[in-house]
């Protein structure tokens, strides 16, 4: 993807995860142990703008009756 088209499909996430109030984060399977938070995600979890966080500190800002389900998941979304 030409770097130009990429900038604009990054503010245009970016845009559409403000007026949903919805973010997103990423996590590197080379390094699963952190996670990129979009600055919208950061925001709703009350966390600094562009921030790399370890994924237990993310999991640990779930509800806890979904914490072990969504930690599962991630293992298997990781593993598979």
């Amino acid at each position: 993807m030409p770097a130009a088209l990429h900038a604009q499909a990054t503010r245009l996430l970016a845009m559409i995860e403000r007026v949903a109030h919805a973010g997103s984060w990423t996590i590197d399977l080379k390094s699963p142990q952190w996670v990129n938070c979009s600055n919208e995600c950061a925001a709703i979890l009350g966390l600094q703008p562009a921030l790399e966080i370890k994924l237990e500190e993310l999991a640990g800002r779930f509800a806890p009756e979904n914490r072990d389900r969504i930690g599962w998941l991630l293992q298997q979304c990781c593993q598979h």
